[in-house]
């Protein structure tokens, strides 16, 4: 059988690992977290996150086979959040949230990227994701080594629209 499209994805993964005191927040729904962050106080800590996008084009030469192209044509696609952490207050809201499926939707979640300054935690990059569900959630146990092992969790976000928005930094 012959291949009559080739799609060629560009894949732009935004993808942030935050230290263990956390460097990134999110506020989704009534669902509370255990950030102590003054800004972000009862929202839930993001460990690392992942923000797939991509971009595809179909294209065939004149015979009618594939042909691999670089142009910036088709649609952009957005992929679903995912997002890694420690367990804390909020995993079981969200474990049902998974479950619920489209049943529990949330109207938006705000995901703040801060950055440390030596005046606190300012906000550096900021999503709005508007009409979320949980799509899978999963569950990787501590370690079976002795020490303080928390169980991480990671779960994902789809959603209807998004919002990036920079926020300046104030100069020293």
């Amino acid at each position: 059988m012959s291949i009559q499209k080739l799609i060629t994805a560009f894949v732009i993964s935004l993808c942030i690992v935050t230290n263990a005191n956390g460097a990134a927040f999110m506020k989704l729904g009534d669902i509370k977290g255990e950030a102590t962050d003054n800004e972000h106080k009862d929202w839930i800590i993001i460990e690392s996150m992942n923000s797939p996008l991509f971009r595809a084009q179909a294209s065939t030469d004149s015979a009618g086979q594939c042909q691999l192209a670089l142009a910036d044509r088709g649609d952009t696609s957005l992929g679903d959040v995912v997002i890694v952490r420690e367990l804390d207050k909020s995993s079981v809201k969200l474990q049902q949230a998974s479950c619920a499926g489209s049943n529990s939707h949330f109207e938006e979640a705000i995901i703040d990227v801060v950055a440390s300054k030596r005046r606190g935690r300012e906000p550096y990059l900021r999503y709005k994701l508007t009409n979320v569900i949980v799509t899978s959630y999963s569950i990787a146990p501590g370690s079976n080594n002795a020490g303080d092992t928390v169980p991480m969790e990671s779960f994902s976000l789809n959603f209807e629209a998004v919002e990036f928005e920079y926020v300046p930094q104030r100069q020293k």
